[in-house]
């Protein structure tokens, strides 16, 4: 049993059916099996396991935490399980992974596959990264987060967050066959595939081609899906939204707004040649409902943005 793994400046490495007991990290960006400057490393059939925190913040402080929390708060996950940053076709496959704040984040690393993962009992996001060229998020589930005073200047999170900063155009993202749970944890966003804008420019990264197929987000925060920067013929299909109203109260949409407490939504934001079919939506009972679509304007249908039944 190891207590930490980190590979830089190597290539070609297979890690298989290895453990790595972690325990509380000492602050909220302590990784349990770090990957930097590498190729080809492969991580297979793992169990990383990470630990509640012992020093930080207190769970009644108030928001935002100190500096000298160093991320942490006390009795709640800690650390980072799997981390890849500036690498090229690493893989973590078939991996356990669970109590950190975060589970598995990526970066700069194209090639990347995250696949068939079992990713729970963290604090905040389950799987996150910014994706290069031909990254796969494939098979994947995750449950039970368990943000500390979500929302506002507390914790935040989705069960998969992915981000194209200003300038960059990610091309052969596959996200697909992956289970998002809330498990009656907390009521965080669901999968969000944002277009980040990086100041001073004004509009965010793109996606070009991107599948995002056959997912199942269940949950009951409103937010589902969040398609944005989203083009190049890119194809979202046969997802399915589920509101299990676990949490119903935790959190809601704004007065007026789309009725977010009785449905899953799906949002689409400036985005361009999207085709989004079979999506299917149900209620708590598991009895179908039509998903809310938001945010198709004028523009983005005039632009190919199609949304079907």
């Amino acid at each position: 049993v190891l207590k930490s793994v980190n590979i830089t400046y190597s290539e070609g490495i297979t890690f298989d059916q290895v453990t790595v007991n972690a325990g509380p990290a000492p602050s909220s960006n302590t990784i349990a099996f770090r990957v930097y400057q590498a190729k080809r490393i492969l991580l297979s059939d793992a169990v990383l396991v990470g630990g509640k925190a012992v020093t930080g913040a207190l769970p009644t402080a108030t928001p935002p935490l100190p500096a000298s929390a160093k991320g942490n708060v006390i009795g709640y996950p800690s650390g980072k399980g799997a981390s890849f940053l500036n690498c090229t076709n690493c893989a973590i496959i078939g991996s356990d992974v669970s109590l950190f704040h975060t589970g598995i984040d990526f970066g700069n690393s194209p090639g990347m596959i995250v696949e068939g993962n079992f990713v729970h009992d963290v604090r905040t996001s389950p799987i996150k990264g910014a994706p290069e060229a031909n990254t796969s998020i494939i098979g994947n589930v995750t449950k039970c987060s368990t943000p500390w005073k979500y929302g506002g200047a507390g914790d935040h999170g989705d069960r998969l967050h992915i981000w194209a900063d200003s300038g960059k155009i990610v091309t052969g993202l596959v996200i697909t066959g992956n289970q998002f749970l809330e498990a009656g944890c907390g009521p965080i966003m669901g999968i969000f595939i944002q277009s980040k804008i990086i100041p001073p420019a004004t509009t965010g990264g793109k996606y070009a081609g991107a599948i995002v197929s056959g997912n199942t987000v269940a949950q009951s925060n409103g937010q589902a899906i969040v398609f944005s920067g989203m083009t190049g013929g890119s194809v979202a299909a046969d997802n399915v939204l589920i509101w299990t109203q676990t949490n119903a109260g935790a959190l809601t949409c704004k007065p007026g707004s789309v009725p977010c407490k009785t449905v899953p939504r799906l949002d689409i934001k400036s985005s361009r040649d999207l085709t989004v079919s079979g999506t299917r939506a149900f209620d708590a009972a598991m009895r179908p409902r039509a998903p809310v679509v938001t945010s198709v304007s004028a523009a983005m249908k005039a632009a190919g943005v199609v949304v079907l039944p």
